[in-house]
């Protein structure tokens, strides 16, 4: 997955001198370089404050970046990066804990280029000198990880304002004067908030100072995980990140909004299964925690897929695993068609609403010549043979099963099936 580009360009012009103004012609007119980019797409130089609640796998997902800079690569299973030495802080290590973490992700070989200690800074040292100092030994460095911020700062002033964002500066001013990226591993916060900033713990002073922000949510007892990664040089993004307990590895997955999308609908049939029974979409809504436009969009999808049916309106159940592979195979069981008690007994067309309600509309929409939105008979009996044409469609839809042939009149297609179903609800 290409998430961005690595290029190499010397930095001509990043500030201007003390005490000098420039006028927006001289800006305009400067060459300015591209970011450094230590994992494209995710960690450019300068700071990130790199969040997330503890034991959700923060320290393990520090340590497996560490480890493909410093082999070069993939990161995440996914992004090339150049290979680069690395210092890592581990604060709230012992080195039997990093050599049992190390071996897991990277095993017994070693690089010789990711560099660890498990001190922090002397009460009486700044940030500065002590980066400085160990930046000296390790001049080659272009990727600095120190987990946590509390323990490299002792918690001064992480609470306040103006504390924060002074211990972030003075982190970030190292970053700037060497060109390169270090990451800030930092606890989130025990309440949720509206926003994913809002998770990191402490002062806002810590999100305004940071050049860029991630943070890593997983619930308790799963492996897929999101990413939410926003900053002055990189793209906001959620992605999806998948960790494998068995080598406490972090592979990338995508865009979380693709990826998680059968997550949410495999909850949904897991729940129609439990249950066993009709479900209103207002029940499914409430038992999965989402809102019923989203859990409707959810549910259209496990329609056309063979794994749940609309037995009524606004009522689903789920097709079991062996009903499902009948209706994949185009078995037409008693749940599948139920042809004349759908569409004439009392949860049929002429129902609640009746043929002179809400089916009226679809017949009118056909009449009055939009059509492109509906399928003609052949492609309908094909689609149905198939198994694809879903249980709404067949009750709330006019389709007749006269002489085994499929027929439609004022049929959506499946394409527009989505606003059909809201329609319907």
């Amino acid at each position: 997955m290409n998430l961005g580009k690595v290029e190499k360009i010397q930095k001509v012009q990043t500030s201007s001198p003390a005490g000098r103004t420039f006028t927006d012609t001289e800006l305009l007119a400067t060459r300015q370089p591209d970011p450094l980019w230590i994992v494209p797409g995710l960690i450019p130089e300068g700071v990130m404050a790199f969040v997330g609640k503890p034991k959700v796998g923060k320290s393990t997902f520090s340590m497996g970046i560490a480890s493909s800079v410093a082999q070069g690569g993939k990161a995440l299973g996914e992004i090339e990066v150049e290979q680069r030495e690395v210092l890592y802080f581990a604060l709230e290590d012992t080195t039997r804990k990093l050599q049992a973490l190390l071996t897991k992700i990277q095993g017994n070989v070693g690089t010789g280029r990711i560099h660890f200690t498990t001190t922090g800074p002397a009460k009486s040292e700044t940030a500065t000198s002590f980066l400085e100092r160990h930046l000296g030994q390790h001049p080659a460095v272009k990727l600095v990880i120190i987990d946590t911020l509390g323990r490299f700062c002792g918690y001064r002033g992480i609470s306040s304002y103006q504390g924060s964002y002074a211990q972030i500066a003075e982190i970030k001013s190292v970053a700037d004067k060497h060109c390169l990226g270090i990451v800030v591993v930092h606890h989130a916060r025990k309440l949720k908030g509206d926003d994913d900033l809002d998770a990191v713990m402490g002062s806002t002073g810590i999100t305004g100072s940071a050049d860029t922000i991630a943070v890593l949510k997983r619930d308790r007892g799963q492996n897929i995980a999101t990413l939410m990664i926003t900053g002055r040089e990189v793209e906001e993004n959620v992605l999806a990140v998948q960790f494998t307990p068995e080598t406490l590895s972090w592979q990338l997955l995508g865009p979380a909004g693709e990826v998680l999308m059968s997550e949410e609908r495999r909850e949904v049939l897991d729940l129609l299964r439990r249950e066993n029974e009709e479900m209103q979409l207002k029940k499914i809504a409430d038992a999965v925690s989402k809102k019923k436009q989203v859990v409707s969009k959810l549910l259209t999808g496990l329609i056309e897929a063979g794994h749940v049916e609309q037995t009524g309106r606004g009522i689903y159940k789920a097709v079991q695993p062996d009903e499902s592979e009948n209706a994949k195979c185009g078995e037409r069981g008693e749940n599948e068609v139920a042809g004349e008690n759908r569409l004439e007994g009392e949860n049929g067309l002429e129902g609640e609403n009746g043929k002179n309600g809400e089916s009226s509309n679809l017949r009118e929409s056909t009449d009055s010549g939009e059509s492109d939105n509906f399928i003609e008979t052949a492609e309908l009996t094909e689609w149905q043979h198939e198994g694809r044409v879903p249980a709404y469609a067949l009750q709330h839809g006019e389709v007749s099963d006269s002489d085994s042939n499929w027929h439609s009149v004022g049929m959506p297609n499946l394409d527009c099936a989505e606003g059909f179903l809201e329609f319907m609800n």
